[in-house]
Formats: C-alpha cells, structure tokens, sequence
C-alpha cells in the first residue's frame, strides 16, 4: 500500500464554551482519536476547514448560538458525523441542523465514547484516504480491472 494511501479515520474536532472536561480529552486519546479543540464557531470553522475532522462534538448549551451556526455551516459543507451535547430544549434544533446524535447533559464520557465509535464505524464503510494532494477522499466508485 502506498504511503498516501494510509486510514485515516482518527480526528475529532470538539466545540466547547469554555474548555473540554479533562475525562473526555484523556478517554478520546486514550482511544486512539486525534483531538482538537474550538471554543467559538469561527474557531471552529477554521480548524474544520484545516484538519477536515471525522466527527464533531459540540456543545450546545443554549438556542441559536454561534456553535449552532457554525454546526449547521459545517454540516453544508459536508456531512461529517456531528454529536451535539446540551439541554433537551436544543435537542430538535440540533437533529435539524445536522447532528446525528443528540445527548442531553449530564452526559456520562463512556456514552459519548460509545456513540464516537457507533457514527466512525459507519463512517468506515467508506473508507476514506489521503490523497498525494493531501485531500481525504471516499475510495473511488469505480476500479480498474485487475485483468
């Protein structure tokens, strides 16, 4: 297998008000995930757009705040798996903006565990791999015949 071709299914972005719990970053490294951490929705739009994440953690603590938004922005732009954590009242709003899971707060680290490993083996049913560009992309449809 060529080098550019390595798995690449390991980064999570995590979308946080103030700073992420210290279980959580220690569980996720623990893991085998490469975490990165935003604590605004511009913040996290940039670091989307510098890392391409495979699953996004956001913490949604109140409607229509700028998280939501830039959940809903990076959702447009492709649908990586999205797990919105907050209050029951931001539940619906979350599912509509793009969030595959919603967990309403307390949430035990060992359930958000769980779910990251639920949505990256979805995920994995479409490989996707490095490009010599750099570009992570799903294996092409089509294959040259072998014969």
């Amino acid at each position: 297998m060529k080098p550019w071709m390595e798995l690449q299914l390991n980064t999570i972005l995590i979308l946080v008000a103030d700073k992420v719990p210290i279980e959580l970053l220690r569980a996720l490294n623990q893991d085998g995930y490469q975490v990165w951490v935003a604590t605004n929705g511009a913040e996290a739009l940039d670091r989307y757009r510098s890392f391409r994440p495979d699953l996004i953690i956001v913490d949604v603590p109140r409607l229509g705040t700028s998280r939501m938004a830039a959940m809903r922005l990076i959702y447009e732009a492709a649908p990586t798996p999205i797990i919105a954590l907050g209050s029951a009242e931001a539940e619906i709003e979350s599912l509509d903006t793009g969030a595959a899971h919603f967990i309403t707060k307390p949430v035990a680290v060992s359930e958000i565990q769980a779910r990251v490993r639920a949505l990256l083996r979805r995920a994995s049913s479409k490989p996707r791999y490095i490009t010599p560009q750099g570009q992570r992309t799903f294996w092409p449809r089509t294959r040259p015949s072998l014969w």
